[in-house]
């Protein structure tokens, strides 16, 4: 019977820390999107623009794809989702 509760505290602590490291993960892997988009968008709109979009060939080779609502330009949202740091409905994507 020890055994069993000794086995299942083990397997608690294992899934706790697995969940903290994936939420880790998650901040830094946005930290690190949220850091790429700033440099892309070097006039601060907000938005990567074609002509910012020219700084990474695979940007530019896939911005019709990753800007989602096709106005021309791509969010901080679209480019997140593109580099699959989170979900459509905002949430972390796994890892």
């Amino acid at each position: 019977m020890k055994a069993a509760y000794v086995f299942l505290a083990v397997g608690l602590a294992a899934a706790s820390t697995s969940t903290l490291v994936s939420a880790e993960a998650a901040k830094k892997a946005e930290a690190s999107a949220e850091t790429v988009f700033s440099a892309l968008d070097q006039d601060s709109s907000g938005y990567i623009e074609t002509a910012e979009a020219a700084q990474s060939k695979e940007l530019t080779e896939q911005f019709t794809m990753v800007d989602a609502d096709q106005d021309g330009k791509i969010s901080a949202d679209e480019y997140t989702l593109y580099k699959g740091e989170s979900t459509a409905a905002g949430e972390p994507a796994k890892q």
